[in-house]
C-alpha cells in the first residue's frame, strides 16, 4: 500500500493536479485553513468550493472566536508531548485579525505584501484550479470574490494597525524571492530570535532544492476574470499607498 508521500509522487510524475500553482509536499506543512474549515468558518468553503454570496457575506462579519478555540486546541493536542513555537500561515487570518489576536495575544505577525495586479492574478488561476476540479462557478464568477475577499486581506490588517499597538514584521514578495535568506535574518533579529548557523545551513539547503517554478511556471491573465490592471490598482490604491508597494 502506498503512503501519502508516494502516491503524491506518482501524482506529480504523471502530470496530474496543480503542483505550478501551489505546491506542498504529501507530508509536509499546510495552511491553517483546513482547521478552521472544521468549525465550517472559512473561505475555503465559498471561495475554493463555490460561488455562495450569502455565505460570503455571513463569513466576513462572523464571530471567528469559535473556530480559533477550535485552531488553538487542535494545536495543543498536536504539541502535547513537545515544547517550542508554531509557525503558522493562512492569508484568509487577515480577514478575521481580531479574533486572531484575542486567541493568540502573544503572537508574533509576519504580513507579507505583494503587487495587488499579480495577487489577484495569481490567487485567481489558483483558486479557479480548485473550482474546475468540483465544476462549481466560472471564472466570470470568480470575479467579485477575488477583488471583495482579497480587499478584506488586505485592508482590515490596516485599520487594525491603526487602532492598536502593533509590532508586525512586513515582508515585501520581491524583496523575499529575490533574498530570502535576509529577510528571514531580518525577521529575527525584528523579534530578537537567535539565527543559529545551523537553522541558517538548512535553509539555504531548502531553498536550493526547492527555487522558484520547481514544478512550472505558473501563468494567468486578469482577461479571464473580466478584469484589467486598472481596475485591480483602482480598489488596492490605499493599500499600495500605505506599504509603498510600486
Amino acid at each position: 500500500m502506498l503512503d501519502l508521500k508516494e502516491r503524491q509522487d506518482r501524482a506529480l510524475a504523471g502530470g496530474k493536479g496543480n503542483a505550478h500553482i501551489h505546491w506542498e509536499e504529501a507530508d509536509g506543512p499546510t495552511e491553517c485553513i483546513y482547521l478552521m474549515a472544521q468549525d465550517f468558518k472559512a473561505v475555503y468553503w465559498n471561495t475554493a468550493l463555490a460561488h455562495a454570496d450569502r455565505y460570503r457575506t455571513w463569513l466576513e462579519n462572523v464571530d471567528m472566536r469559535p473556530a480559533f478555540a477550535h485552531h488553538r486546541r487542535v494545536l495543543q493536542v498536536l504539541q502535547h508531548h513537545y515544547s517550542g513555537d508554531w509557525t503558522l500561515k493562512s492569508p484568509e487570518h487577515a480577514m478575521h485579525i481580531d479574533a486572531l489576536m484575542a486567541t493568540y495575544p502573544d503572537a508574533k505577525i509576519v504580513l507579507t505584501h505583494r503587487d495587488p495586479v499579480e495577487m489577484i492574478g495569481s490567487s485567481g488561476g489558483l483558486i479557479n484550479s480548485f473550482r474546475e476540479r468540483f465544476h462549481s462557478g466560472t471564472p466570470a464568477e470568480l470575479t467579485d470574490d477575488l477583488l471583495e475577499i482579497l480587499a478584506e486581506y488586505a485592508y482590515r490588517p490596516i485599520r487594525y494597525r491603526e487602532s492598536h499597538d502593533c509590532a508586525w514584521f512586513d515582508v515585501h514578495y520581491r524583496d523575499l524571492t529575490a533574498d530570502p535568506i535576509r529577510v528571514i535574518a531580518d525577521l529575527y533579529e525584528f523579534y530578537g530570535d537567535e539565527l543559529t548557523p545551523e537553522a541558517e545551513r538548512l535553509m539555504r539547503e531548502h531553498a536550493a532544492s526547492n527555487p522558484q517554478g520547481r514544478h512550472g511556471r505558473h501563468t494567468y491573465d486578469l482577461a479571464d476574470f473580466g478584469l484589467t490592471e486598472d481596475d485591480v490598482r483602482e480598489v488596492f490604491a490605499e493599500y499600495s499607498e500605505y506599504y509603498g508597494i510600486e
